[in-house]
């Protein structure tokens, strides 16, 4: 097994911002993103069955 010799790149040096003074800016309101729900389709198996009731609890 041969030794694996890492590549000397050199990292990248990253540039300083100069600090703006400002306060604290409201964020503009988003729209909710929509979410797939996660209950049809192969690979979720019996998620989104609600609480199945088995015999013994009927």
């Amino acid at each position: 097994k041969q030794k694996v010799l890492k590549s000397k790149r050199q990292k990248k040096k990253k540039k300083e911002k100069p600090r703006t003074d400002q306060g604290r800016r409201r964020p503009r309101p988003k729209e909710p993103p929509r979410v797939r729900k996660n209950t049809k389709g192969p690979g979720r198996g019996r998620r989104g069955r609600g609480r199945q009731q088995t015999a013994r609890s009927r």
